[in-house]
């Protein structure tokens, strides 16, 4: 297929091949019907094909998201020349890793605008010398690019503090940087919903608690099993689906394994597509994460009418509060999501429609797919045509977008 030419070129950049074939795929999708777009991570034949489908330019670079200096200032070299080579108008990067090497190529090609997507922070969380190397990071990313966008109203806050321009610090919208896809996230009907149960052979007396994430340290998985395991006699059947990959971390995935290793009432189904089955057949879910940035997970599951249990972390708990529909705890250790497991015990016998309703209507009317993806659009627009862009500004971009099946 031949590139079709369009006046403004978009780049995105990330350190997992993961996050640009599934989150932002349908961006790439829409953004190819307006500009040229450009897309660098990891190789990945499933992007390659996304590419190949959409007209994109795929450059790929390996971009490791632990440190690894060597490959680090390969992967900064490699990116300057292809920025060189493709001149984009605008840079989006995506990730910890994408953002820092993006804000240091900034500094050695000033021509495209560089805007960087800042999901959850690990700096706030971390101890010892990892606390300075990763609030290091961050600084230099945030003050590294022309604009900085917080993925949620808590991730803003925690940055604001390491901006040495506060006004470039932005919230687009009301956060979330992919949005819902509503005509596929959304209650199932009941005799749906009993063919999903009935498939994965769940009895009507069975509750099903579901995790959907990445395994790994910071996810709270652990303490998770050990609180449902407390309650669940109290529940009459409670089960854990834990939907998620192995992350590469070889001791904590043997610990994940002997944690579920013998127990009938823990499924683990490793990665999967498609995961509104999981949300239109479970009860509840539970996602008792350390630090997250917006996270999807719970937006599609509001949107398909299930309450979630969260921790009291920013990005988490901001859509919870605003719905009222699940419960906010203030950590992830085990006492703390007992008590929520029986908080939630009791909004499920008492599950209120009105309730459920209200918070489905919020992530339609919030974080819609297309309506997010809008704002990304008038913002790239108004970067390309060498706007000055500050929080001001991208307040009112994101009021006047209205949401289009189409995009603009």
């Amino acid at each position: 297929m031949g590139h079709a030419v369009m006046s403004t070129s978009v780049m995105l950049v990330s350190s997992s091949a993961l996050f640009i074939s599934a989150l932002a795929r349908k961006s790439i999708e829409v953004f190819s019907n307006h500009f040229n777009v450009i897309v660098v991570c990891p190789y990945s034949s499933v992007v390659e094909d996304l590419c190949h489908q959409t007209n994109a330019i795929f450059e790929p670079i390996e971009i490791k998201r632990k440190p690894s200096p060597v490959r680090d200032i390969q992967a900064i070299f490699k990116l300057r020349s292809v920025v060189i080579k493709t001149s984009p108008n605008v840079v989006l990067s995506y990730n910890a890793k994408g953002g820092l090497i993006c804000g240091i190529v900034a500094s050695l090609v000033r021509k495209p605008k560089y805007v960087h997507n800042f999901t959850g922070l690990i700096g706030p969380y971390a101890s010892g010398i990892a606390r300075y190397i990763y609030k290091t990071t961050e600084f230099l990313t945030l003050n590294g690019v022309d604009l900085a966008i917080a993925e949620s109203k808590g991730v803003k806050r925690q940055l604001l503090p390491l901006a040495r321009k506060p006004s470039k610090l932005v919230l687009l919208g009301d956060g979330n940087m992919s949005g819902v896809n509503v005509e596929k996230f959304k209650p199932a009907s009941l005799t749906k919903r009993s063919e999903l149960r009935k498939g994965w052979d769940v009895r009507s007396n069975q509750r099903i608690a579901l995790y959907i994430g990445r395994i790994n340290p910071d996810k709270g998985i652990l303490p998770m099993i050990e609180a449902v395991n407390l309650v669940r006699q109290d529940w009459g059947e409670l089960k854990l689906w834990i939907v998620g990959g192995l992350d590469d971390n070889d001791e904590y995935n043997q610990s994940f394994q002997k944690a579920i290793r013998g127990h009938e009432w823990i499924r683990f189904f490793d990665f999967q597509t498609g995961i509104e089955r999981f949300l239109q057949a479970a009860d509840f879910l539970i996602l008792p994460t350390l630090r997250e940035g917006f996270p999807n997970v719970v937006l599609e599951s509001l949107a398909c009418g299930l309450p979630v249990l969260v921790t009291d972390v920013p990005g988490v708990e901001e859509t919870v509060r605003a719905t009222g529909f699940g419960t906010v705890v203030p950590s992830n250790k085990q006492a703390d999501i007992t008590k929520g497991l029986l908080q939630i015990k009791t909004q499920l016998l008492i599950l209120d429609k009105i309730d459920q309703k209200r918070a489905i209507d919020l992530i339609r009317q919030r974080y819609d797919q297309h309506l997010v993806i809008n704002r990304y659009m008038r913002l790239i627009k108004e970067l390309a045509s060498n706007q000055s862009i500050d929080d001001g500004k991208v307040a009112r971009l994101s009021k006047s977008t209205e949401v289009s099946s189409q995009g603009e």
